[in-house]
């Protein structure tokens, strides 16, 4: 299960907010269809974009976390998995940081976290999985 915490934490750290209806609603089973290019009528863009992997990581609250978790996870989590102990743990590990303002408590819904590994690190504990997280991904 921790394995499948690390990909929700990499999508919710690295995808933006406003795609999360497209990406993680189970109502639907249509993806958004990823356009490729950058070219506008045969006519190259004139400003190129930088890879969303290649920049740092955004801070992402546990709510959003718990909630991409739920989306992308194939099978009902068990009501005695304590998703709580295993955010500590990734912690512990440094794969996780919390960031912004420190509250008293750790666990806090409010605290922001980020995560600290790459996109070439959580594809392999993807494929580990068997989950395709290129379907998730944003370019």
């Amino acid at each position: 299960m921790t394995k499948w915490v690390i990909c929700a934490a990499y999508l919710a750290s690295y995808n933006p907010v406003k795609l999360d209806t497209t990406y993680f609603m189970k109502s639907t089973e249509r993806k958004r269809k990823k356009k490729g290019g950058g070219t506008r009528a045969g006519r190259p863009a004139k400003t190129s974009k930088i890879s969303r992997h290649l920049l740092s990581a955004a801070p992402f609250s546990l709510d959003r976390l718990f909630a991409i978790l739920h989306a992308i996870i194939p099978h009902d989590i068990a009501s005695n998995l304590d998703l709580y102990t295993q955010i500590s743990t990734l912690s512990s590990l440094r794969l996780l940081l919390r960031t912004g303002l420190y509250s008293i408590d750790v666990l806090d819904s409010s605290s922001k976290w980020r995560v600290t590994y790459n996109w070439e690190y959580v594809t392999k504990i993807a494929r580990s999985i068997k989950f395709d997280i290129h379907d998730y991904a944003t370019d």
